[in-house]
């Protein structure tokens, strides 16, 4: 098909091209040997037998073409069948400017989210309410997301304020807009000052936002799990920031994450009821997914990128990393010291270093020993050095929050403290909790384990 559409597209041009050369020529040849003249009959029949060839080869390619139309409406039609037998909710095409897809980190993650400008996380000061409280990189302060003096943050007035009976949920930031996913299935949009807060949708009830969400800036990509009470599934969507449109995209009947974007795929992460664990690559506007890899979760642990899987392989106790497109798989360190009882926290895949924890017994003591391990994907050395946060008197690794052009936001500290929760009833309840404490500090200092920290001042009451 792809060939005789080629062919056309080439040799008619050059057909046509052969038939003007051909009369040029001839009338060149009139001129210089008066051969019309003398052969008027040869030349008469030489004419109709080129204009006879170039009419059969042209009904000819128009037959080809027909032909080939009608293949096309076939399997247009047969791929819109499957589409709608698979999933009669799942759209055609996704709307919009098709601009590359951008991975937007949720404040699910209990560290929070943030844009070029700023940081931002929820905390509690009322039942059933949450409070917006921001970090701008520039002035390097802990404030809530509101600049009117003598606000009480208690009440739809302030702009950090979000509403009774929305149970909590994840916050999400882009440049330009703030969006809010209550755990109550509601979904808001605002401005990044907090102001001008619009509900803009309403997911099932009982469901849960799963890890972070993606955006071409035109609509929102997420993935949410559900239980039916006996089984759990995990289901990938879509809301149409204009039309406000909401559509299913597939359902998963497994555990799924969104681990990066690239271009206009989403890269997801299964784990299965067999216990697999799959990273597949989904194409938003064809709505197929293909497996770039698929491994045993009984022994494997670890990170994707738009390019690579980076785990732990439990087995040989080794630090991998696979790369999809040329299936290469190449070991970066070997001689793990771990067993397959070692408790390992996967801190961050960022920067081109993948970090991990390995968590010891330590006596009788309630604190366990926590050995830091940095691997640098570029080189494949690994280093142990990491800066330290105190966490409610536990020794372990900064935890990066945010990443601006040169340095990091990292919690540095957690420290119990007081809160005054406003109750319903007009009361006020008194609860200990923690709150993070944060600090910028110079990337190279990060990865040399240097806490050179710059202190975040906290100028909130809680």
């Amino acid at each position: 098909m792809v060939s005789t559409i080629k062919m056309c597209i080439y040799i008619i041009p050059n057909s046509q091209l052969l038939v003007f050369v051909t009369f040029k020529q001839l009338a060149i040849y009139k001129r210089r040997n008066n051969f019309v003249k003398k052969n008027q009959h040869h030349f008469m029949y030489l004419c109709v037998l080129i204009i006879s060839i170039f009419t059969l080869f042209m009904v000819g390619c128009n037959k080809a073409m027909s032909d080939i139309s009608v293949d096309e409406s076939n399997v247009s039609s047969d791929l819109s069948q499957k589409s709608e037998s698979t999933n009669d909710s799942r759209p055609k095409t996704i709307d919009g400017r098709k601009e590359d897809l951008r991975f937007l980190q949720s404040s699910n993650n209990n560290l929070g989210t943030y844009n070029s400008e700023g940081f931002y996380r929820l905390i509690t000061l009322s039942e059933g309410s949450s409070n917006i409280v921001y970090i701008d990189f520039k002035n390097e302060q802990l404030i809530y997301l509101c600049n009117q003096p003598s606000c009480t943050h208690s009440d739809s007035s302030c702009p950090s304020w979000i509403g009774n009976g929305l149970e909590g949920g994840a916050l999400i930031a882009d440049e330009s807009v703030l969006y809010y996913f209550a755990n109550n299935g509601e979904i808001y949009q605002m401005n990044p000052d907090g102001n001008q807060k619009e509900k803009i949708g309403t997911r099932a009830a009982g469901t849960q936002l799963v890890g972070d969400i993606a955006t071409d800036g035109d609509n929102l990509f997420w993935i949410q799990s559900q239980s039916n009470g006996t089984v759990s599934y995990s289901e990938l969507y879509v809301i149409n920031l204009s039309s406000k449109e909401i559509s299913l995209l597939a359902r998963f009947e497994d555990a799924t994450t969104l681990c990066a974007t690239y271009g206009r795929a989403l890269f997801l992460r299964h784990d299965t009821v067999d216990g697999q664990t799959l990273i597949t690559q989904y194409t938003v506007d064809t709505q197929e997914e293909r497996t770039l890899r698929s491994g045993d979760s009984s022994y494997e642990y670890g990170a994707s990128t738009h390019d690579r899987y980076v785990y732990i392989d439990y087995r040989d106790k080794s630090v991998k990393e696979y790369f999809y497109k040329s299936g290469e798989l190449k070991i970066l360190q070997e001689n793990i010291p771990m067993d397959g009882n070692t408790p390992i926290y996967l801190n961050a895949l960022v920067d081109n270093h993948f970090v991990f924890t390995i968590h010891r017994a330590n006596g009788n003591s309630p604190y366990m020993i926590h050995e830091y391990n940095v691997v640098d994907l570029t080189t494949g050395e690994i280093s142990h050095l990491l800066p330290t946060a105190d966490n409610m008197g536990e020794e372990t690794a900064a935890e990066i929050a945010a990443i601006t052009e040169d340095k990091y936001l990292v919690r540095y500290k957690i420290v119990d403290t007081t809160y005054h929760i406003l109750m319903n009833d007009g009361t006020t309840s008194i609860q200990q909790g923690p709150l993070a404490h944060y600090a910028f500090i110079d990337k190279d200092d990060y990865w040399n384990g240097n806490p050179n920290y710059s202190v975040v001042n906290i100028n909130i009451k809680v």
